[in-house]
């Protein structure tokens, strides 16, 4: 991150990256998810089949969801692997950029504090749009809020709950296959609309939309305070995605303590039951 992208997060409260990962990782990334789901190791929830037919398959790696990202990477997935190195060290240039915005008075530690890159989670997906499906996105909302019914169903005092709402930063990034004649399929599948701040429209405009297309190695790093949404999947739309969320370094704090106690351990052999039950 530079310090105009500090700049303009600390405006705006998100900034649009292009390319966001090499052109290598990008290209190789929707081959790579296909494996892994042909492989079992996504999974296709429940409340994400629409007519007999997935639409989204996921895979949520991280040691506060119990699969530390080495269960999967190494060996297995070097292509994660590298995924996962490469959102670390953003998250390790962010701590570095934000300080510097603190010091030159852009910023205060309340509105970028300093993240935990160890403590990072990490969502990767597959979502197709069918003509069955009559909302495939997601209504505006806040990463650092239990927005849909997974993170709702955290009880309140749980090791993962305080991870949700120790959310400090999020980066989401996007591929796109390739279609029969060799283009990338781009489309506005996916699409993030995110409420503009008042500090970053013009006089008078009342609020307004901006818009990040998920094409091809897009992306956008946003605090997850941020309001958006995620725009539908047309028919015919396939698109490949990760989200990772970081929490800030004061969170994360805590809930290593909590990991190391034993305290997840539990709550996940519970959680386990619960939804075999």
């Amino acid at each position: 991150m530079s310090a105009s992208d500090a700049a303009e997060l600390a405006v705006r409260g998100y900034v649009p990256r292009a390319p966001l990962l090499s052109s290598e990782l990008a290209a190789a990334l929707p081959a790579e998810i296909d494996r892994l789901i042909a492989e079992g190791i996504f999974e296709a929830p429940g409340d994400r089949i629409v007519a007999g037919q997935p639409t989204e398959w996921i895979l949520q790696l991280g040691v506060v969801w119990g699969r530390p990202p080495a269960q999967l990477t190494g060996a297995r997935s070097p292509l994660l692997g590298r995924l996962w190195q490469a959102l670390e060290d953003l998250g390790r240039s962010y701590n570095a950029t934000s300080a510097a915005a603190i010091d030159a008075g852009l910023a205060t530690a309340d509105t970028m504090p300093a993240l935990a890159p160890d403590g990072m989670e990490l969502v990767v997906n597959r979502v197709v749009g069918t003509r069955a499906a009559a909302w495939s996105g997601l209504p505006l909302h806040t990463d650092d809020s239990r927005f849909n019914n997974a993170l709702r169903a955290l009880g309140e005092g749980s090791v993962r709950h305080d991870q949700v709402r120790g959310r400090v930063l999020t980066a989401s990034g996007y591929a796109r296959p390739l279609s029969p004649s060799g283009e990338r399929m781009n489309d506005l599948g996916g699409a993030l609309p995110f409420i503009v701040r008042p500090q970053a429209r013009n006089p008078g405009d009342a609020a307004v939309f901006g818009i990040v297309p998920a094409h091809h190695n897009t992306g956008v790093i946003f605090f997850p305070r941020t309001v958006h949404g995620v725009g539908r999947m047309p028919a015919g739309s396939v698109r490949y995605s990760f989200q990772a969320f970081y929490p800030s370094r004061a969170a994360w704090a805590v809930i290593a303590q909590r990991i190391a106690s034993g305290e997840l351990e539990r709550e996940l052999a519970t959680a386990v039951v619960r939804e075999a039950a």
